[in-house]
């Protein structure tokens, strides 16, 4: 390498690596990731809980928390001794499955969603309807009726609550089911004016807006008037948390209102 290095400064071309010679002033040795996207809340969470085990930059639900507040009543953390039922949203921990007395599956379940933790029941009946989707790391909307959970609250000096879960479902069917409506609001978006959002509009693929059943609107302020603009039959989608995720990615975290 010394020699290769002497050869350089003397005009003779390289023929083995050298780590002494001169770098070209050309070469930018980040080239290959300047296209590159930066990752979503989620895709960074789940990455860190594959590699370290838990999450470090935040929560799953906390990081989907814009798309999932007409799923929900309330928080874990919001819970108190009058609420009596709830939906929640929130991150399945751990599920363990024993008999009852008669020999049906029940299953105890524990969960959170970043502002509190709680432990769940979910009798055979129910079971029957969600086993294939209530698994430790899913994210799952449960409802179902709030008790107060003496020995937890007693072990911790504080009040504790566990739920008798009556439904599970995913958030995608819940999505579809409750969303119908989802706003563009171009003031709070990165795009100038209307034309900018069409030809961002064009970009999409026609096969996005197949099979939708939610409407796309556009709201648009000039001066202290704000106009809301259905943006027609034809840019309707299917609510999906990839798709809600995908929109967000084109118009903006901020411009999206669901």
């Amino acid at each position: 390498m010394l020699k290769d290095s002497t050869k350089a400064a003397n005009g003779s071309s390289l023929k083995s690596g050298d780590l002494f010679a001169s770098i070209d002033e050309d070469f930018d040795p980040y080239e290959k990731y300047k296209n590159l996207t930066d990752l979503t809340m989620s895709e960074l969470l789940s990455l860190e809980k594959k590699s370290l085990g838990y999450y470090l930059s935040g929560h799953p639900v906390d990081a989907i928390g814009g798309k999932i507040e007409k799923l929900r009543s309330r928080k874990i953390g919001d819970i108190t001794n009058d609420i009596k039922k709830a939906s929640l949203v929130c991150l399945i921990n751990s599920a363990r499955q024993i008999k009852d007395r008669k020999g049906n599956p029940l299953t105890f379940i524990n969960f959170d969603d970043g502002s509190g933790v709680m432990d769940g029941v979910v009798a055979s009946d129910t079971l029957e309807t969600c086993h294939g989707i209530l698994k430790e790391g899913s994210i799952l909307i449960l409802k179902g009726t709030i008790e107060l959970d003496d020995y937890k609250s007693k072990d911790l000096g504080d009040a504790m609550y566990r739920m008798r879960v009556r439904e599970v479902h995913s958030l995608d069917t819940e999505l579809e089911r409750k969303v119908r409506e989802v706003m563009i609001n171009i003031e709070k978006s990165d795009l100038s004016s209307l034309d900018a959002l069409s030809e961002k509009l064009g970009e999409i693929k026609d096969d996005f807006w197949a099979h939708g059943s939610c409407q796309l609107n556009i709201k648009v302020k000039t001066g202290k008037s704000e106009v809301i603009i259905s943006a027609g039959e034809k840019f309707k989608f299917p609510p999906t948390l990839i798709n809600l995720t995908y929109l967000e990615e084109i118009f903006g975290t901020n411009a999206l209102e669901i």
